[in-house]
Formats: structure tokens, sequence, C-alpha cells
């Protein structure tokens, strides 16, 4: 008999549920200890990796908007953004918990960036990238005395699609901070969620706009052809399909996004295209 897991969602939790014993607060001396006192045990020191590695996740979680609820359950990506767009998170610093004073800045890089597609929780293929979007975050300051990971002006932010990831890196497991640099601008937190969405717009040009996704789940903007755009060519990335967000020509000046074209990153344009 094939066993199936149950599909649950995690309960949200405040911090002040307390311990109990089958429904019973375990009363301690102390009074007892609730899920508060777990998070400040556990989760006090962002400077840890671990910790900085989860911190960073729900940063960028919380300035795109997707921050009041938990994480997807799929071990595929970190975050699912509008229009089930998935993202992955990694982050790097220059210092860390173990470094003194006197230690010299570790030098960051960038890994951990393909993983596995898992069927029936087992492993299918080859390890891949799984997300649209990566968001390599940087904890830039080096000073171990100033270093503060809740203060968000100490951060940078690097936005790529998977191709561009992948070419930045030469395929490889990891990638140095300086590569990174030199494939793309960081931004800052308050531009992160427009830089997101930049960066979902400019894969649509490069044919990987996540349009169609290899398990089918379309994209909103699928509502009409190539011919209907007056498109010389269908987006690889749709199996045929166009996109309202295409432009005649398939021409990078010409597509456009509302919250990037209110955030001021794109320009405003008319996608108006005619019937060929």
């Amino acid at each position: 008999m094939k066993l199936t897991a149950l599909a649950t969602q995690p309960r949200i939790l405040t911090g002040g549920e307390k311990l109990h014993v089958a429904g019973v607060p375990y009363a301690a001396a102390d009074g007892g200890a609730t899920v508060l006192d777990f998070w400040k045990w556990a989760f006090s020191d962002v400077l840890l990796d671990t910790t900085r590695g989860k911190f960073a996740e729900f940063l960028v979680a919380w300035l795109i908007g997707e921050g009041d609820h938990p994480p997807p359950t799929t071990t595929e990506y970190d975050i699912e953004g509008k229009d089930g767009l998935r993202i992955e998170v990694k982050s790097t610093a220059y210092r860390q918990r173990w470094l003194s004073t006197t230690d010299r800045n570790t030098a960051p890089t960038f890994s951990g960036f393909k993983r596995y597609r898992y069927v029936d929780r087992r492993p299918v293929g080859k390890r891949d990238y799984l997300a649209d979007i990566y968001v390599l975050a940087l904890l830039a300051e080096t000073d171990q005395g100033l270093v503060d990971p809740i203060d968000l002006a100490q951060w940078e932010f690097f936005v790529l699609s998977k191709e561009e990831l992948r070419k930045a890196s030469g395929d490889k497991v990891a990638i140095s901070l300086t590569r990174v640099r030199a494939a793309v601008s960081s931004c800052r937190a308050q531009d992160l969620a427009s830089r997101i969405e930049e960066g979902h717009v400019n894969a649509s040009l490069k044919g990987t706009h996540p349009q169609r996704w290899s398990d089918d789940r379309k994209c909103t903007h699928l509502k009409r052809t190539p011919a209907t755009l007056g498109l010389s060519n269908a987006n690889p990335a749709t199996g045929g399909q166009g996109c309202t967000q295409w432009t005649s020509e398939n021409r990078s000046d010409g597509l456009t996004s509302s919250r990037a074209r209110a955030s001021g990153r794109l320009p405003v344009r008319d996608t108006t295209a005619q019937s060929p």
C-alpha cells in the first residue's frame, strides 16, 4: 500500500503560546516557557551563518509583501511571489560570528543554488536551478564592532534570473562576490521589490520568463498569441504562446510593468501592438 503524506499548512504562532502537556500548561518555577522564549534562545544571534541565512529569506519575503505567512513547504525554492514566481535566497557576509575584531574579513561567496526536484518525496534527476529568480543577499558591514544584521542599511541585494546566474557562475557550485558584482548591480532594501519585478520582466525578453513552468502553471498575463501581439517569434518559455507583457519585435524598451513603472525603475511605454 502506498502511503501519501497529508498536506498541512503550518499554524501561525504569536510567541505567547506556552509549552504544555496534553493541553495543560507546563508550569515551571519561572512560570513556564513560551514559544517566544524558544525564538529568543535559538535565533537571537542573527550573525551566525545558519540564522543569518533564514533571516535573509525573511527579509526578502517581507520586503516583497510575502512575509505575513510561513514560507512554502517545498524544498525546491524559498519564497513564492506574485503569479507563482519562485524565488531562491542566498546570503553571505564579510563578518562572521566566529571572527574576532582583529581577524580579517572573509571573502564573501554564494553557493548552494542547485536543488533536487522531488516526486513522491524522492529526488528525481540531477540537481538543477529550480527557482525563477535568485536573490543574493550580502551583509556588507566590514567592521566587527558595527555589524548589525537587523540594520537594513547594511544589506545589499543582487537579483539574477536563473540563466544570468548560470552564466555568471560558469554553472559552478559557488560564485564569488567579485563575479556577482561584475554581472549585476546591487540594490538596497527599499528597491528590492521593484528589482525583482524588473528581473522577472527582463527574463521574459530572453525566453526564460516563467509564463509557463514545467508543471504547467501559467502566468496570469498569458492571454494572447504572438500573432495578436505582432511578434515575429513566439516566446520559447511559453510553449509557443504569447503574453500581454510582450510587445512587437520583443524589444526590451517596449516591455512594461505597472509596479516597475510606478517605482520609476522602468519608463512608461506604449505596449499596444498592431496585428500584422
